[in-house]
C-alpha cells in the first residue's frame, strides 16, 4: 500500500469527523439555548427582525445534518464538506462584516464557547475550519483498514483538543479585556 494514498485517507477522514464534530457539538449547544443564539444572530445585525427568529431554528438543524453527512458514504459527506465550508464562509463573513461596523463586543453564537465575544482570532479559527473542509470534499485515496481509522481516531482527537484549546484562550483572553474594561 501506498505511504502517501494512505496519509491522504487518513487526512480527509480527520477533516471530515472533525468538521463534523465541531458542527455536531454547535448545532447541540444552539438546539439548547434557542433564545441566547437567537440573541446572537439579532446581535450580528445583518438580518431584518422578522427573519431573525426563523433562521436562529432552523441554522442548527442544517449544522446537524451536515455533521451528520459528514460521517456518511462519499455521496453525503462530500457534499455536506461543500455545505460546511460555505456555511463558514457566510460565518466569516458575518463575523468580519460586524467587526468592522465596530460591533466586536457581540457572542458569536458559535456554540463552542458560551458567551465568546467575536473577534479577529474567530475569523482565523474558521480559516482553519475552511480549509479543513475544503479537504474532506477530497475523495479517499484508498480503502481504510483498522490501522487508517486507529489513526484517523488519534488525529481526530488531536484537531479537536487543538481547537478547543483555541477556543478556550480566545475567550479567556476576551474575559481579561473585558475585565480590565
Amino acid at each position: 500500500m501506498n505511504p502517501v494514498m494512505v496519509l491522504q485517507t487518513v487526512v480527509v477522514m480527520v477533516s471530515r469527523l472533525t468538521v463534523a464534530a465541531i458542527f455536531g457539538v454547535s448545532a447541540s449547544k444552539k438546539l439548547g439555548q434557542v433564545s441566547a443564539f437567537e440573541n446572537s444572530v439579532q446581535g450580528y445585525g445583518l438580518l431584518p427582525y422578522r427573519w431573525v427568529g426563523p433562521l436562529s431554528r432552523l441554522l442548527p438543524w442544517v449544522e446537524l445534518g451536515t455533521a451528520v453527512c459528514l460521517c456518511g458514504p462519499p455521496a453525503l459527506s462530500e457534499p455536506a464538506a461543500v455545505l460546511a465550508f460555505a456555511l463558514l464562509v457566510v460565518f466569516s463573513f458575518a463575523i468580519g462584516w460586524s467587526i468592522v461596523q465596530g460591533r466586536s463586543g457581540i457572542p458569536c453564537g458559535c456554540g463552542l464557547s458560551d458567551r465568546q465575544p467575536i473577534s479577529h482570532l474567530l475569523l482565523v479559527r474558521n480559516l482553519g475550519l475552511g480549509l479543513m473542509s475544503l479537504q474532506a470534499t477530497q475523495p479517499l485515496s484508498t480503502s481504510p483498514t483498522w490501522q487508517t481509522y486507529l489513526i484517523t481516531f488519534v488525529g481526530v482527537l488531536a484537531a479537536l483538543g487543538l481547537i478547543g484549546s483555541a477556543d478556550q484562550l480566545m475567550a479567556n483572553q476576551a474575559h481579561r479585556e473585558g475585565t480590565k474594561a
